[in-house]
């Protein structure tokens, strides 16, 4: 072997015992479009007008139960039930639509549903107190 031959080669250069092979992964797109699948949507819609019609039935019940009798009692028993589901609704469902690791079309489900179940509430209310 020649001293040449130490200095001169047609390959990477070695490498040592201490370097390492780790590279370094490359960085995530800026913008990942996140498709909205119907299923999603219609389960989120699903969740939202399921907890309207549980909402509106405690508030039939408690109006029609013997021992709440007072005029107003759907009113006082569907308001607190109703903001809780408008919060729950709006924060949960913009949660979902803004976080990018979570599936859009639930978010957009539970929206378009609570806008679908207030106007499913307003109709019941109107035929239950307009009477």
């Amino acid at each position: 072997m020649y001293l040449e031959d130490l200095f001169v080669s047609d390959g990477p250069p070695p490498r040592g015992p201490f370097e390492s092979e780790w590279t370094v992964p490359l960085p995530r797109p800026a913008h990942v479009m996140r498709p909205i699948r119907p299923a999603s949507v219609a389960i989120g819609a699903g969740i939202a007008l399921a907890g309207q019609a549980v909402a509106i039935g405690l508030g039939l019940f408690g109006m029609t139960s013997e021992r709440f009798n007072p005029p107003g009692t759907y009113i006082i028993i569907e308001l607190p039930l109703q903001v809780g589901l408008m919060y729950g609704s709006l924060i949960v469902g913009a949660n979902w639509v803004s976080r990018p690791h979570l599936d859009r079309g639930i978010g957009v489900g539970l929206l378009g549903g609570w806008l679908l179940g207030v106007a499913g509430f307003l109709a019941v209310s109107a035929t239950v107190l307009g009477r």
